[in-house]
């Protein structure tokens, strides 16, 4: 799974780790980049998390097809996130 890094400003391979509460010992998850080990998402906020389109995601795209779907996938995330 690949999603977009804040930290190094570009869609990453990501891993997904267990974890527990120091306090309650409870379960969560976290979502980290493989890349700057950035924690991404952790517990509830994993399903919410924005996925972006890699470039192989729009390989078969002429320029404008691109810039078109880089425009609208920004508008989509600013919205949404």
């Amino acid at each position: 799974m690949k999603l977009w890094c804040d930290c190094c400003d570009k869609v990453q391979p990501v891993e997904v780790t267990d974890e527990r509460c120091a306090k309650t010992y409870a379960a969560y998850q976290d979502i980290v980049c493989a890349e700057c080990r950035l924690v991404i998402a952790s517990g509830n906020d994993i399903r919410h998390t924005w996925v972006g389109l890699t470039d192989e995601d729009l390989a078969g795209c002429d320029e404008s097809e691109y810039k078109a779907a880089r425009y609208w996938e920004t508008t989509l995330k600013e919205k949404n996130t």
